[in-house]
């Protein structure tokens, strides 16, 4: 067990809490990257944003190569015809253009998934229906 000298407790960690501490800590020290997603999933529902009509839910997970995937549920839904719509991860819209998710949005309504391509974050709080001609977020999903 380790010290604790502020409080003088006394506190024990398991070799198999330190070696993932360890991991984990060596992930971001050598990728520079926060291990958000490793083994996590996030969610979250869509609400519209600017007029337009977004709802429904997404998960974001990783599959077993690594990949990070988008999986909108079966009640998703966005209603509108804007030119130029796609998936962006962001915190603010200043985000989104540098984490597009592909190059166009035709899917309007049901159930998809997307893999998300390598320079996207995909740790950023929220995933956003965005129309990048116009520079407009038009639904967003806080995710948790």
């Amino acid at each position: 067990g380790y010290r604790n000298l502020k409080q003088g407790k006394l506190m024990s960690i398991s070799r198999r809490q330190f070696a993932g501490l360890a991991l984990s800590a060596m992930l971001v020290a050598t990728t520079g990257v926060s291990s958000a997603l490793a083994g996590e999933k996030r969610t979250g529902s869509f609400t519209g944003k600017n007029g337009y009509t977004a709802k429904g839910g997404v998960t974001i997970t990783k599959n077993a190569k690594g990949q990070t995937i988008i999986a909108l549920d079966n009640k998703y839904k966005f209603v509108g015809d804007p030119p130029d719509i796609k998936l962006a991860f962001g915190n603010k819209k200043s985000d989104a253009k540098r984490n597009l998710v592909h190059s166009k949005l035709t899917h309007k309504s049901g159930a998809a998934t997307f893999v998300v391509p390598k320079g996207a974050d995909a740790n950023l709080g929220n995933l956003y229906i965005y129309c990048e001609r116009y520079n407009v977020i038009l639904g967003s999903a806080k995710l948790n």
